[in-house]
């Protein structure tokens, strides 16, 4: 055959691969996110895609007493039969299945679940295979229009922009060993007892913990609450005793849910010495920063930030809630498990561009681990209720917006906007930051039609420093990290549904 030859060849089979595939398809319903499909491909498209196949490879085919590509086209099938199966094989559960999800009137979130190996071509007659998929649910979409909505004002006060000066030049401050009873805002360093208290026995036990004084501390799969009272003048030697209720997602399953004691064993009291705040602007090293007022004007910037993503997420839960009253569908639940990492990772990247400490984010990411399951589920609804009206609005995430989105991460981190996105793409987590625009712009959209009433601020946000988010996981595993870009294992992105109405 020569190279011209061979050029019409795939030429002809590239024009092939634009006729639609003669398909019997069955759709099941057997969960409310979750089809059952049956596929049946004609004989004459498995014929048509077999013949394809064998003359992709006859132009290179190597057979003895034959140049390449001159192979009679029966030596060549029964030669390379196996190959030929398998890539007439891919081709078809490829097309068809692009196919099916064309046509069909759902719209996908993962990819089709089916086993490959499983599925056997035939030497005569149809090919019929079969998959699952989860898809977005089907809903009517609720009158979103004319909502009444409540608000609070988000201009920081002077005393406001002094505690948040005073957290960060904590942030930047070392830890000394003092000979004194410990109190707020110092750091005691515990070991940690955990005990069953129906069986009396220690369970896990953690050593050199260094815990601030604070009235919360989130742990991964527990919270403790009036810490600081606890603590109170706490001194090396002392061991103090607290309940907790781990939660239902607790590593060790046969604690999961129930109440363990900790006993808190004082082995040292660290008071923070804080940097002057000329030391701390030295310590930042920030261009734009020179002196103390221009270091407030930048605190301020991120306090409005911080009010103004108290007041969103305030506005998205009555949203929502508004919204999502009778989303009574049912979630897979493999679906939600696989979802959680990807819930936390939108959190923290929403919180950092906000400007809020590792402390404050750690702790709302371990609240979202101690209920995952709840807190999920109700995102992935959130997620749909917000992609439904995204698309009849024709909104989406253009290229400024990533650019600003990534701005700002960058600059509550101080890093640079080149490093934030690099770390982004090489991650696969650009579209986490798309569906975190997305949904904004509809929040955005929502309130441009809604009415407001004033209220005063929650004190509730306005306590935000009163909690620590601690990494320790006091069950069943080590310690888990902060989910920041910096660490290696990033989760899956929930897909964004493509649209097949």
């Amino acid at each position: 055959m020569s190279s011209t030859d061979a050029k019409e060849t795939l030429a002809a089979a590239d024009e092939e691969k634009k006729i639609p595939l003669e398909l019997e398809v069955t759709v099941e319903e057997p969960e409310t996110c979750k089809r059952h499909v049956i596929v049946r491909i004609s004989e004459t498209d498995v014929r048509r895609y077999r013949n394809r196949a064998l003359d992709e490879m006859r132009p290179t085919a190597e057979l003895p007493g034959f140049r390449p590509g001159r192979a009679p086209r029966k030596l060549v099938a029964a030669k390379f039969r196996k190959e030929i199966e398998e890539r007439t094989k891919g081709s078809l559960l490829l097309d068809a299945v692009s196919q099916v999800l064309d046509e069909q009137d759902f719209s996908a979130i993962s990819e089709p679940d089916f086993d490959f190996d499983a599925v056997l071509l035939p030497d005569e007659g149809p090919l019929t295979f079969e998959f699952d998929i989860e898809v977005r649910p089907e809903f009517d979409l609720p009158e979103w229009k004319g909502l009444k909505l409540k608000r609070f004002s988000t201009e920081p006060t002077d005393a406001d922009i002094d505690e948040q000066l005073r957290r960060l030049k904590g942030n930047f401050s070392r830890l000394e060993s003092v000979d004194r009873p410990a109190r707020f805002g110092d750091t005691l360093v515990l070991d940690i007892e955990v005990i069953d208290p129906e069986s009396g026995e220690t369970v896990d036990r953690w050593e050199d913990q260094e815990i601030p004084i604070h009235k919360t501390i989130v742990f991964v799969d527990a919270t403790l609450e009036d810490f600081d009272a606890l603590m109170h003048e706490a001194q090396p030697g002392d061991v103090r005793t607290a309940e907790v209720t781990l939660s239902e997602d607790a590593a060790n399953p046969e604690l999961a849910g129930k109440k363990v004691q900790l006993k808190l064993h004082v082995k040292e009291v660290k008071e923070k010495v804080e940097p002057s705040t000329s030391e701390l602007i030295e310590r930042l090293g920030i261009e734009s920063i020179e002196d103390e007022d221009d270091l407030r004007e930048r605190l301020r910037q991120e306090l409005v930030s911080q009010m103004e993503y108290h007041n969103q997420q305030s506005l998205r839960k009555q949203i929502v809630s508004k919204l999502l009253a009778d989303a009574n569908w049912d979630l897979p639940e493999d679906l939600v498990r696989r979802q959680t990492q990807r819930e936390i990772r939108r959190m923290v990247y929403e919180l950092q561009s906000a400007g809020f400490s590792d402390e404050a984010i750690r702790a709302r990411a371990n609240d979202i681990r101690q209920r995952s399951l709840e807190r999920t589920a109700a995102a992935i609804k959130e997620h749909f209720l917000f992609e439904r009206i995204a698309e009849e609005n024709d909104i989406d995430a253009e290229p400024y917006d990533f650019d600003l989105e990534i701005l700002r991460i960058a600059q509550r981190n101080y890093e640079s906007p080149r490093r934030v996105r690099a770390r982004l793409e090489k991650r696969g987590e650009m579209d986490v930051i798309r569906n975190q625009i997305v949904e904004r712009k509809v929040l955005d959209l929502i309130c441009q039609h809604a009415e407001f009433e004033e209220i005063p601020i929650d004190q509730a946000l306005v306590d935000e420093g009163e909690r620590f988010g601690s990494d320790l996981a006091l069950v069943g595993e080590p310690k888990a990290e902060l989910p920041e870009a910096k660490h290696p294992d990033a989760p899956q992105p929930l897909q964004n549904p493509a649209d097949r109405s």
